[in-house]
């Protein structure tokens, strides 16, 4: 029980650790990293793969940037 309320307690810096999805392609400039909100789901495309990010991975991602009040 006590470790449920610890990893409950945790949890964004579990989120942290945890591999995420990031969009590499998207970065084509410094510029990029001035954008002051989320990227879209079409910039997390991966061409090497010819896949789009699956809805589920691009929410995680999602709650990733507000979780951590990214570019605020």
């Amino acid at each position: 029980m006590w470790k449920t309320k610890l990893e409950n307690s945790w949890d964004p810096f579990t989120k942290l650790l945890s591999k995420g999805h990031f969009p590499y392609e998207y970065l084509s400039s410094s510029n990029v990293f001035e954008e002051k909100t989320f990227p879209p789901k079409h910039a997390f495309r991966n061409r090497l793969k010819d896949s789009d990010i699956s809805e589920q991975n691009y929410l995680e991602a999602q709650n990733m940037w507000d979780t951590f009040k990214v570019n605020i």
